[in-house]
Parts: C-alpha cells; sequence; structure tokens
C-alpha cells in the first residue's frame, strides 16, 4: 500500500499533471440572408486533414466538411451552393436561422491533431431580448429521422470582456 503510494509521489514529481487549458467560444454576428466565412488558422504542416464541425445549441455535432491532402468535400446535408469549403476556410452563404451554431475545425497531420478556436454563429433576426438569442433548435436524432426540441437562450456579457453562456430551461439540457 505505501509502495503504490510513495511510486504515485515519484511519478507525479517526475511527470507533472497539467490541466488543459480551455478555449473561450467566439461571437460572430450575422443579418439573415448575410455570408460569414470561418478561418481555421494552421500550419503546412498540420493541414494533411481538415474537418470542420457545426454543433446547434442543444444538439449533437455535426461533420460539416473533410479536407484531405487539400481536397475538399462536404458532407451531404452541407452539400449545397451555400456552403464552400477550401483549404482552412467555411462560407456560408445566405445565412438562415438553421446555421446558427458553434463552428469549429479539427486538423492534424499523422502524428498530431488539434482543434481551432470555435466560432458561435449568433443570427439577427431570431427573437432576441437585451443582450440574449431565444433559440429554438431541432436536431436531428443519430438517424436523421427523429427531430429533438431543444429550447436555450444564449447570453451574452460585454463588460470588458466577452462572455458566452448558454442556459437551458430543466430537462432540455445541452446534450
Amino acid at each position: 500500500m505505501m509502495g503504490g503510494l510513495a511510486l504515485l509521489l515519484l511519478l507525479g514529481t517526475l511527470y507533472p499533471i497539467e490541466a488543459a487549458e480551455v478555449q473561450q467560444v467566439s461571437l460572430t454576428e450575422a443579418e439573415l440572408g448575410g455570408n460569414v466565412t470561418f478561418q481555421c488558422s494552421v500550419s503546412e504542416e498540420e493541414k494533411n486533414v481538415l474537418y470542420w464541425y457545426k454543433q446547434p445549441l442543444g444538439c449533437t455535432i455535426q461533420t460539416v466538411a473533410t479536407i484531405t491532402f487539400t481536397k475538399p468535400t462536404l458532407r451531404t446535408q452541407f452539400n449545397k451552393p451555400r456552403f464552400r469549403v477550401t483549404q482552412d476556410s467555411l462560407t456560408i452563404m445566405n445565412i438562415s436561422k438553421e446555421d446558427e451554431a458553434t463552428y469549429f475545425c479539427f486538423y492534424g497531420s499523422q502524428f498530431s491533431h488539434s482543434f481551432g478556436d470555435g466560432v458561435f454563429l449568433a443570427v439577427k433576426g431570431t427573437k432576441r431580448t437585451g443582450s440574449s438569442v431565444h433559440t429554438d433548435t431541432a436536431c436531428s436524432g443519430s438517424d436523421q429521422e427523429d427531430p429533438i426540441q431543444a429550447s436555450c437562450t444564449l447570453r451574452i456579457h460585454n463588460r470588458g470582456t466577452q462572455v458566452v453562456s448558454i442556459v437551458c430551461p430543466k430537462g432540455s439540457e445541452l446534450l
């Protein structure tokens, strides 16, 4: 028992445990019918594989596009003229309420993978009260047939630094 504790203490000093850095999601606001472009800052060495993801409030993550060795491919539900993907950017044109979500990229090479910064796209023209956006989101289930309804509020606080929080009524917590 004491030997195990001593080993744990020794390993703790040799290999200190560090907390992962929590990245703040930034906010981009766009008008209904407008356009927006998200950038994924990535070096040439890390561009072997890049994914773009979308996560609507209260819903699971959806893959928007995959870029492997400079060949971009939009997933079926996003393979529309409104969506354009390049090696390091995702553009959404003619924005609709359904585009409101957090978007982020995931990139890497054979030995290293990382998530890019997340951006919450708030679509202007949705119901607002003060500095919050109320959104009713219909999520597709894993089988893409049974929609799941979530009703949440995104609160944006701008006192010195921008803080984004999501509040859902009891019983419709985020997944």
